[in-house]
């Protein structure tokens, strides 16, 4: 069997598996996670005496920085030719290392929403444009199958100033109209505003939002500005996908692969909310067990309209991005949902103690005082309830992203928890 004949036999195990009844479902995961929880045991050191699976322990980020080399790759792989070494962006704070063996499981796994949800066929070109990080092939990105055909759109670690490769990606995007875009949506929001500023558009076959979270706002502006659906995904660097968009804007876990698990309840806004900690059930040259992401979730327990019995997730962004209010923690999504406010394309909230400032990128069409008061007024009116005792709001025409190539729309300078 060549590879791009098991790559599609693994596609359509993905289609196949997420209609599976629940139960057997739940099934095939308990057995899928007792074989990982005893590869692990049997051949990597690290885990041997550590009770992986019980309530309390969980794989932090610093226990992967400080083991990958001092038993955490299995003993099975350590020389395999095709172990792939790579490190995540950085973007909750230092890089952060891992393995996997090289082939088509991830690319798989990444193009499964573009088939279900656009007109896009296997084989078919897909552009990538992604975090600075990426661009600059910081990360072994270019790891892909034979059969694979990509145009990767280079990026600037200040897109939304960088004329010229802001010039560059619509030109790319320009050549490869009708193609599926795999974007990070405030990448791709630089373009679409640089465009529509020019009063041009694009026409795509979809856009595959990841690696953050996806805004009401920005989700309706880049439908507008590309003249295709939006549909968003979850993963992150250490496991590639974890949850595919659907059909009807569900994320469904991709439970053949991953074990997903919601911790630390009841320290949010929506009691339901929690880490996001994941166990890998197919990467047995690294094993992950509870490893703890740093994002926030929660799992959804109504079904959905799509038909598939997989579980679902809703990702609430990053736990280091919360604000506290009263003493209550409000996630990124609670935020985007509260700055959902027409003319408002991107913001950035600075809590320093008890002061809130907000830099805020409009929109075109909306740079006169008239517009911009009431923009202002309303977002002071939104948050005048908070503990906050000064809230500011600058309008502005750039915001950065972080070293790491990731935006950050939540900056704590100082976060007391104790209100």
């Amino acid at each position: 069997m060549t590879d791009e004949i098991a790559a599609l036999t693994y596609v359509k195990k993905i289609a196949q598996f997420s209609f599976k009844k629940k139960e057997d479902i739940d099934e095939i995961v308990r057995i899928k996670l007792r074989e990982a929880l005893k590869e692990a045991v049997v051949n990597c050191g690290f885990y041997k005496n550590r009770e992986t699976l019980s309530s309390s322990q969980f794989l932090s980020k610093e226990d992967v920085r400080n083991n990958i080399h001092a038993g955490m790759i299995s003993l099975k792989y350590v020389d395999h030719p095709g172990l792939v070494f790579d490190r995540t962006s950085g973007s909750a704070g230092d890089t952060v290392p891992y393995a996997y063996l090289g082939g088509f499981h991830r690319y798989a796994r990444m193009v499964f929403p573009f088939l279900i949800n656009s007109d896009w066929k296997w084989r078919d070109k897909y552009c990538v444009f992604t975090t600075v990080h990426c661009s600059k092939d910081r990360c072994s990105t270019d790891n892909l199958p034979h059969f694979v055909d990509r145009v990767k759109i280079p990026t600037s670690d200040d897109i939304f100033m960088d004329r010229d490769a802001l010039d560059r990606a619509s030109a790319i995007l320009r050549e490869n109209q009708g193609t599926v875009v795999h974007a990070d949506p405030f990448y791709l929001c630089a373009v679409a505003s640089y465009l529509d500023v020019k009063g041009s558009c694009l026409a795509f076959k979809g856009i595959s939002s990841t690696y953050e979270l996806l805004t009401p706002y920005i989700k309706r502006y880049l439908e507008r500005t590309f003249q295709c659906r939006v549909f968003d995904s979850y993963g992150c660097s250490e496991f590639g996908s974890i949850a595919f968009g659907c059909e009807q804007d569900g994320k469904h876990i991709f439970e053949d692969s991953v074990f997903v698990e919601i911790v630390d309840k009841g320290r949010y806004l929506d009691g339901e909310v929690g880490e996001i900690v994941v166990t890998s059930l197919e990467n047995s040259a690294m094993p992950l067990i509870r490893y703890r992401t740093g994002d926030l979730g929660k799992l959804i327990t109504s079904p959905c309209g799509c038909g598939r019995t997989a579980k679902m997730i809703e990702i609430y962004g990053r736990d280091s991005q919360c604000v506290s209010f009263k003493g209550v923690l409000y996630t990124e999504r609670d935020m985007a949902w509260a700055m959902d406010i027409p003319g408002v394309l991107l913001y950035q909230l600075i809590q320093s103690g008890s002061s809130l400032a907000f830099n805020i990128l409009l929109e075109k069409g909306y740079a006169d005082n008239d517009k911009q008061n009431k923009i202002e007024r309303e977002i002071k009116n939104k948050f005048m309830g908070s503990e906050a005792a000064h809230i500011s709001v600058t309008f502005v025409n750039h915001i950065r992203p972080e070293n790491s190539g990731k935006f950050k729309s939540v900056i704590r300078e100082a976060l007391n928890l104790s209100n």
